[in-house]
């Protein structure tokens, strides 16, 4: 699902020309359309905008279980995009994953009860090589789940590591996971991140449901995701 998601936020985002607004195609639609968009979803990685003051939550709900990502430019979360380097830098960093690893105050929900069952962080390309072994196990929940996938992440990042140097473009990813027993009462839900990291001026959302889904820009935390029709 959670690679369903990320190709959805692609299409969706070239079918309205990034207006961003509530679309009302079914959902059975779209996972139709998810391989012929593969090869343009493998390729679009590639040369995704890197916008300072953007950053982008993606939502899927299916039985039960809400998978949300989180990905944004580093900058918006520590305030620049190469490895820290003096303490200063480290606290930010340190502080930083430390909120990102609290999905209860990063999210609230309404009209039913959702528990954080997994979560994981990557913000390694901000971290020096030292401490990579160290975060890899430190910034996620479920060591044996995620394990290969922040293995494959760490090594690409330290093989991508001159390039990203070069470029400075860092970013900082999160991945949780809920479980909402009853998720068709679940109507809306607030994300934090606008709250907690200023510096995101635009949150793009795009969430997909059993029955719905949508897409949105947040300037304010204070903005509500509605996750059913009205």
């Amino acid at each position: 699902m959670q690679k369903t998601i990320s190709l959805l936020f692609i299409g969706s985002l070239s079918a309205s020309s990034m207006s961003l607004a509530s679309s009302d195609a079914p959902t059975a639609n779209l996972h139709d359309q998810h391989a012929e968009k593969n090869h343009a979803h493998e390729h679009s990685n590639h040369h995704k905008a890197h916008t300072h003051g953007t950053a982008t939550l993606t939502l899927a709900l299916e039985s039960g279980t809400l998978d949300i990502s989180f990905e944004s430019p580093a900058v918006n979360i520590v305030g620049f995009e190469h490895r820290a380097s003096h303490d200063d830098e480290k606290q930010r960093v340190n502080t930083a994953l430390s909120q990102l690893k609290k999905p209860n105050q990063l999210f609230t929900f309404y009209d039913s009860h959702c528990t954080a069952n997994h979560f994981s962080v990557n913000a390694v390309d901000l971290l020096p090589e030292p401490l990579h072994k160290t975060e890899q196990a430190d910034n996620r929940s479920d060591v044996h789940e995620h394990g290969d996938h922040h293995h494959h992440d760490n090594a690409h990042s330290r093989n991508d590591d001159q390039a990203m140097t070069k470029e400075q473009h860092a970013e900082v990813t999160a991945h949780y996971q809920f479980s909402c027993p009853d998720s068709a009462a679940l109507t809306s839900l607030t994300a934090h991140f606008q709250s907690h990291f200023p510096a995101i001026e635009k949150l793009n959302v795009l969430w997909i449901t059993d029955e719905y889904q949508g897409a949105t820009t947040l300037t304010s935390s204070q903005e509500p995701i509605q996750l059913k029709k009205h």
